[in-house]
C-alpha cells in the first residue's frame, strides 16, 4: 500500500518491519495539537482486506481514547472514510478555541507575534493592565511556545515562566525540587494565558 494520500491529507510514513507485505503505517499532526495514526497490516482491523484503522493521538503523541471523535480505535475504513475522520480530528477543540479567542478579544489582547516567532510555533499577546491595585498605562506581554511553555516577557530581564509546577524528589541533593509542567496543547496554553491575565491583571 504505497498511497499515503487520504483526500486532502498526506500522512508521514513510518517504517516498521514484521507486519506483512504491503503494510502501511502513517501519522499526521494538526495545528490544534491533536494527531492521528493510520495503519493497515495483517493484524489491524480490516488490514487483511486492504482497509485501514485509525486512532486519535493527543498532543504528546500518545493514543487518546477520550475525545468526541471516538473512545477507541476505528477499523474497517476505506480511504474516503479515513479522510472524514482526519477532518474531525483536525477540528477537535474548535469550539473551545473560539471561546478562548473571544476571551482574548474581551481582554483587548493585541497579537504582537513576529513572523519569525510564528514560524517557530510561538504566539505572543500584549494585554493592557486594568486592575485598580496596579498602576495603569502599561501592558503585560505573554507568550505561548510550541515546546509547551508559557512565559511573561519582560523588557529588561529574562522571560518569566508561568507554567504550573510540581515538586519531586531531588536525588542529587536530597529534599525536593520544583519542576515546571508543560502544556502541550496550544489551545490549553491560550486558556492558561487568559486565566493568568484575569487572575493577576484584571
Amino acid at each position: 500500500m504505497k498511497n499515503r494520500k487520504f483526500g486532502e491529507y498526506t500522512l508521514d510514513t513510518i517504517r516498521r518491519n514484521g507486519s506483512g507485505e504491503g503494510a502501511y503505517f502513517g501519522n499526521i499532526q494538526f495545528a490544534n495539537g491533536y494527531g492521528a495514526s493510520v495503519v493497515s497490516h495483517k493484524f489491524s482491523y480490516g488490514g487483511s482486506s486492504g482497509l485501514y484503522e485509525i486512532a486519535v493521538l493527543n498532543p504528546n503523541g500518545e493514543l487518546d481514547y477520550d475525545t468526541e471523535v471516538t473512545n477507541d480505535v476505528i477499523g474497517w475504513l476505506n480511504q474516503d472514510q479515513v479522510s472524514s475522520y482526519l477532518k474531525q480530528i483536525e477540528h477537535l477543540g474548535r469550539k473551545k478555541l473560539y471561546n478562548t479567542v473571544d476571551m482574548l478579544t474581551a481582554l483587548n489582547a493585541k497579537d504582537v507575534t513576529t513572523e519569525r516567532q510564528f514560524k517557530n510555533g510561538t504566539v505572543v499577546f500584549e494585554i493592557p493592565v486594568t486592575k485598580s491595585s496596579i498602576n495603569r498605562g502599561y501592558s503585560v506581554t505573554v507568550a505561548s511556545y510550541k515546546s509547551g511553555y508559557v512565559r511573561r516577557l519582560n523588557a529588561y530581564s529574562s522571560p518569566y515562566q508561568l507554567n504550573p509546577t510540581k515538586r519531586s524528589p531531588d536525588l542529587s541533593y536530597g529534599g525536593t525540587k520544583v519542576k515546571r509542567i508543560l502544556i502541550p496543547n496550544p489551545i490549553d496554553r491560550l486558556d492558561y494565558i487568559v486565566d493568568y491575565i484575569i487572575r493577576n491583571y484584571k
